[in-house]
């Protein structure tokens, strides 16, 4: 186990993020705008523009959040979260550059739709296998307590990925580590086409209790109160927080399926509109009528589209382009080290770590598939025995992904070398787009 020392953080006389008000006009706002872009994007899909989609319909209650956070908290979202990332600062032409992966979109047209990054508002680029966003928001959120910075992570993540061992990981190592991250679950009950209603391990007991808050995301202005009180325990007592926010999912999984042929029409019928409970709520107060609510309506309608067709026109990737950021970025330092003794896998490894733990400053070795034993890793490949002997006995369906991991590298998937100081630790200053990823 790494041994790192965490100072304890006081708690604030004041901050921003403590006695916030909700702006309901920028959530009524940030609201309608989610959804646009969803009906932008799916018609421009359909018109062959695109190629594919996924809706956040019914998950916009959460653009609350980000009137909590502040500029330099760190957002790591999923797919489904546009409503947060849009609140959070991401521009609109940048979901459409996104959509439709032009050159100048944020990965320059190599990331899947839905795959929102933005460096300037430290959103972190979604990961197309879900769950695994979870391990980088833990570790954001140890730079940060590292560094004595009461900074806070938000990760979300969906309902069935709460099932993929990277969100189990992540919460122990948090709770752990009493780190300020709040896991952001979008609980619509439904894992593509199937129900999560008897799945979801925060509906099984899995967790502790104290661990989880609950809130009906299908009325917005709910979520404000819980969150700020989960956000500041988080950020200032250093509590984790695994955050069940209870939506519905408004239309398919993408538009590659239709929810029609896995949902009873009771159900689709029984689906609650986060953005229609909204209006409804501020009418009843009296911050909204119908005329001012069309006006806004047609203005981001009208915006909405003219971005798109815009967009539509820019400069599409450079297939000879596709190589490009593969690699280390041009111009970034790159470390020799000269080998004292190549004979064995094992001292050549053993030689970089020593040079590594000598010469950084911030230096943490992650391992999973290695044993440390004295001080030497241990590489022999009599280790694999065990596991090929299973492989021999294994039905043939499962024997590819088993020799898959197997053959894997050990060196390289199991060793995570973190030599950087707490700013790269976070992603920003090297591997924060995700065309600038270097693996």
């Amino acid at each position: 186990m790494i041994d790192v020392q965490i100072n304890e953080v006081p708690l604030k006389e004041h901050s921003p993020s403590m006695d916030n008000c909700l702006d309901e006009q920028k959530l009524l706002y940030d609201m309608l705008l989610s959804r646009e872009i969803d009906n932008r994007s799916a018609l421009v899909t359909r018109q062959g523009r695109a190629w594919f989609h996924v809706s956040a319909a019914g998950h916009e209650g959460l653009a609350v959040l980000p009137q909590l956070m502040e500029k330099n908290d760190v957002l790591v979202p999923y797919y489904r979260d546009r409503a947060l990332v849009l609140a959070r600062g991401m521009s609109t032409v940048e979901m459409a550059r996104e959509l439709m992966g032009k050159a100048t979109s944020h990965s320059a047209g190599r990331t899947m739709s839905n795959h929102f990054c933005d460096k300037e508002n430290n959103i972190f680029s979604v990961v197309s296998l879900t769950g695994t966003q979870c391990i980088p928001a833990a570790g954001a959120a140890w730079a940060s307590a590292l560094d004595n910075k009461n900074g806070l992570v938000v990760c979300g993540v969906g309902d069935a990925a709460t099932r993929q061992g990277e969100f189990y990981e992540a919460v122990s190592f948090a709770v752990e580590r009493r780190l300020p991250v709040v896991f952001v679950v979008s609980d619509n009950k439904l894992g593509i086409s199937t129900s999560t209603a008897a799945m979801a391990p925060y509906r099984l007991g899995i967790f502790n209790e104290c661990l989880i808050r609950r809130v009906d995301a299908r009325k917005p202005e709910t979520v404000f109160p819980v969150a700020q009180e989960v956000f500041n325990k988080a950020r200032f007592e250093r509590t984790p927080c695994i955050l069940v926010c209870r939506m519905d999912r408004l239309d398919s999984h993408s538009n590659s399926d239709s929810h029609k042929l896995y949902r009873s029409q009771d159900e689709l019928e029984a689906l609650q509109d986060p953005i229609e409970n909204y209006v409804a709520y501020l009418k009843e107060k009296g911050t909204l009528n119908d005329q001012d609510l069309a006006e806004q309506k047609e203005s981001i309608k009208s915006d909405v589209a003219e971005i798109f067709e815009r967009v539509y026109h820019e400069e599409e990737p450079d297939p000879e382009s596709v190589s490009t950021y593969l690699c280390n970025r041009q111009g970034a330092p790159v470390v020799h080290v000269e080998m004292e003794a190549e004979e064995t896998q094992v001292k050549a490894v053993n030689q970089v770590l020593d040079e590594a733990l000598s010469s950084i400053r911030m230096c943490c070795y992650l391992a999973r598939i290695l044993r440390i034993l004295k001080g030497v890793f241990l590489v022999s490949p009599v280790a694999y025995l065990p596991a090929i002997l299973i492989a021999l006995l294994m039905p043939p369906f499962l024997k590819p992904r088993l020799l898959a991991h197997l053959l894997g590298c050990p060196l390289v998937a199991g060793v995570r070398l973190l030599n950087c100081n707490l700013s790269t630790l976070l992603g920003w200053a090297s591997t924060s787009y995700s065309h600038n990823l270097a693996l």
